[in-house]
């Protein structure tokens, strides 16, 4: 009989050499040292997580997050991958996050992690969460945090690859991701979500992104396995009304406040000290409706003009010239006509926001129903006449044989350092 440490030293040995028969082995000794301690409980959830969740599908021998390449669904069209899988090294501690969002999403974690523990008093765990907000405030950054914390691979959907102008086809590539999620443990991001889950009342859009979303919802509802699914999106108002409903937890990052923006700006600018005491109080207002990938650039934008006068510190003075600098920025952003402009002035990354720097949710549509935003107009395809690969009947979008990268807002990507 091996001793509890002989069993897990098997699992790790097993683990080190990709050794998926091994590994389930010495599982299956675990479980029958449990059983002969009357730990029912514990070894019928352990039999539940080796079998794949109580599904009759088996889970595939035990792999390391590089063997998986191979194994990723690609589209059948330019056989490109349709997840990019990353292992995650964001720390939840490491964001600069509003107290209520924080706490959400530590009892979220908390609330997985002990998911055995729950099914046993017969309630199921979480294991869907959506993400809403302005741009470049996090929410990508705390889907990859969450992911560190449940110690998962973080798989990113390709929204660039996934979307095809073929009737069919976008269906085809998500019921792919399904398909492959439910085959091992891992945490999932559907950032840009209202590019499949947009209102399918709207009279502007054609049938196929309809059918799209009925395909999406019926692929959620049919989901099994010990993923998690994280949905982001900077669009909430545009979602549709049968989507909220699916989500365990709904969670709103907003613009940061004075207090929080200056903790991005000490967490952004710690790779130099500063020589003095900058006014951070004038920078602070200065900053005011920026969200957290604003600051972090501005940061850099210091960064760099110290690190290139070849000065050893930073300079107080310097902070607020990269602050005027990025100003400038957003002026002749909003000149081009590239984001609205509100009376206060909000640029790049900015909502409707009260003087504490938190925003209001942007209203969902103009007058007429429709979106205004061009990033949001691509409509996905779905369904379509068995055997053929007719295009939709409106426009979709220009096909392309570039690889490119993966979907998403420029900015939320740069604010993936310290974002809440």
């Amino acid at each position: 009989m091996s001793s509890p440490i002989d069993t897990i030293r098997k699992m790790l040995l097993a683990h080190q050499a990709d050794d998926g028969a091994a590994f389930r082995h010495a599982v299956e000794e675990l479980i029958g040292e449990e059983r002969r301690k009357n730990h029912h409980i514990v070894a019928k959830e352990l039999e539940r997580l080796l079998d794949g969740g109580g599904e009759v599908r088996r889970l595939r021998p035990f792999r390391t997050l590089h063997a998986w390449e191979n194994e990723i669904p690609k589209d059948g069209d330019r056989g490109l991958p349709l997840l990019h899988v990353i292992d995650p090294r964001r720390e939840l501690d490491e964001l600069t996050l509003d107290d209520t969002v924080r706490s959400e999403l530590d009892r979220f974690v908390r609330e997985v992690s002990r998911g055995e523990l729950l099914r046993a008093h017969g309630v199921a765990p979480p294991t869907r969460m959506l993400l809403c907000g302005p741009p470049g405030c996090g929410k990508t950054s705390a889907a990859e945090a969450v992911a560190r914390a449940l110690l998962l691979p973080l798989a990113v959907v390709r929204f660039d690859v996934v979307i095809s102008s073929y009737l069919g086809e976008t269906a085809a590539n998500l019921r792919k991701i399904f398909d492959f999620i439910g085959t091992r443990p891992m945490v999932v991001l559907f950032d840009e979500f209202d590019a499949i889950a947009k209102h399918r009342d709207d009279d502007f859009e054609h049938g196929e992104l309809k059918r799209v979303v009925n395909a999406f919802l019926q692929l959620m509802d049919g989901a099994r396995g010990d993923n998690v699914l994280i949905a982001a999106t900077n669009h909430q108002g545009m979602l549709d009304s049968a989507v909220w409903r699916r989500f365990d937890d709904i969670l709103f990052l907003g613009l940061p406040n004075e207090d929080q923006r200056l903790q991005v700006f000490l967490s952004s600018l710690r790779s130099l000290t500063i020589d003095g005491l900058p006014p951070w109080r004038e920078v602070a207002g200065m900053t005011a409706g920026m969200s957290h990938a604003d600051i972090e650039r501005i940061s850099k934008m210091a960064i760099r003009e110290a690190v290139l006068a070849g000065d050893d510190a930073l300079r107080p003075d310097s902070i607020v010239s990269a602050v005027a600098r990025y100003q400038a920025r957003m002026s002749v952003i909003r000149t081009a006509g590239a984001q609205p402009v509100d009376s206060a002035g909000l640029g790049v990354g900015a909502t409707h926001a009260t003087p504490e720097g938190q925003p209001t949710p942007p209203p969902s549509r103009d007058a007429e129903g429709g979106s205004n935003d061009a990033s949001t107009q691509a409509p996905a395809a779905a369904g379509g006449a068995k055997g053929t690969r007719a295009r939709a009947s409106r426009p979709v979008r220009p096909r392309s044989r570039k690889t490119g990268g993966e979907a998403g807002d420029g900015d939320e990507k740069q604010g993936a350092g310290g974002g809440g």
